[in-house]
């Protein structure tokens, strides 16, 4: 659209307030409060409230300026809220029956899955796979993730993970002793870092089904979208790991200080690795090969639950940042000097 004819910015989020604050009450409501699924039920009530009251005080500031809008009145207000009532019912329908349909084809492949005993069965092949190691099945699981994720079957393959592999991830963390100390492994972090996966395999080529659909809108080569793509969201790749070792990042059974600790090392080795992968690290400049290395690896150890890992990581990042930066900077002064 033309700037012009643009809504100013203040306005539009002053007269939207209400889903703004809806936001946050949901956010309130499932973390704080763990009220689980009862939280949208209360959402829908509040804003409802908030629409109301909203046109009350409307009406009562228009009384006071003496100001007459037609769009205002009960009539109006009234039949305007019934269309909106009756669109937003269609569109549930819609969405009920869409739901519906993937639920049922879901809910078949886990009765067949687990009445025929076929998910035991490939819960101990997935375990024997990796050897009872959680990273060599969290690998397994991730290669799964990606090759069904490139050509769209995410929710089929998901449900079928799941099933198999989750429990037997689950099962592994309570005794493996590098996650005792963190709780295991949780299970809702298990799950997000199989959607995440699913969702990156959409970027991955050769297939790239999302960067394929992305290229066919903006008019770009199909495969060199997908490298850039995959290349500019690799941290992606590597983040599901970070929360699976690591529950703070979560907040599932940790202290305040222990998430607001541990999102902050997790963030710092985010931008770590990103700067690597893109050979360049903010006021220090452009990296070499062996500090790009060292970076990608180092801010990748910092994510780990270990606090001797999470130093090594220190370790080679700092020394990779402080050497690239020095060597720059003579080279840079060596340049004023010629």
């Amino acid at each position: 659209m033309p700037r012009k004819e643009c809504p100013p910015i203040g306005p539009t989020l002053l007269s939207g307030w209400p889903y703004i604050f809806l936001i946050v009450f949901l956010v309130f409501g499932m973390v704080y409060m763990r009220w689980g699924a009862i939280t949208p039920i209360y959402a829908v009530g509040v804003i409802i409230i908030l629409q109301f009251g909203g046109w009350i005080v409307q009406r009562i500031v228009n009384a006071i300026k003496g100001v007459s809008d037609p769009e205002m009145s009960v009539s109006a207000s009234f039949w305007r809220a019934f269309y909106r009532v009756e669109d937003a019912l269609a569109q549930a329908a819609s969405l009920i029956n869409y739901g519906a349909a993937s639920f049922f084809g879901a809910a078949f492949i886990l009765v067949g899955l687990l009445k025929t005993g076929m998910a035991a069965g490939l819960t101990n092949y997935i375990v024997s796979q990796g050897g009872e190691n959680v990273y060599l099945i969290l690998l397994i699981a991730v290669v799964f993730c990606l090759v069904m994720g490139m050509v769209g079957l995410g929710r089929s393959a998901y449900t079928f993970l799941a099933i198999t592999a989750a429990p037997a991830i689950v099962a592994l963390g309570k005794a493996a002793p590098e996650f005792a100390a963190v709780g295991g492994i949780s299970v809702i972090g298990i799950h997000l870092f199989l959607i995440m996966y699913f969702g990156y395999g959409g970027l991955t080529p050769p297939v790239a089904l999302h960067a394929f659909v992305a290229a066919g809108i903006a008019g770009s080569d199909p495969i060199k979208t997908s490298i850039t793509a995959c290349r500019m969201g690799i941290v992606l790749a590597l983040f599901p790991f970070f929360f699976v070792m690591q529950p703070a990042l979560l907040i599932v059974n940790t202290p305040w200080h222990q998430v607001l600790l541990y999102t902050s090392l997790s963030l710092l080795g985010v931008w770590w690795m990103a700067s690597g992968i893109e050979s360049y690290l903010f006021l220090v400049g452009h990296l070499r090969w062996w500090a790009r290395a060292a970076l990608i690896v180092g801010g990748f150890l910092i994510a780990f639950p270990q606090w001797n890992l999470k130093i090594i990581g220190f370790v080679l990042c700092i020394a990779a940042i402080v050497t690239t930066f020095l060597i720059n900077q003579g080279w840079r002064q060596g340049r004023e000097a010629g």
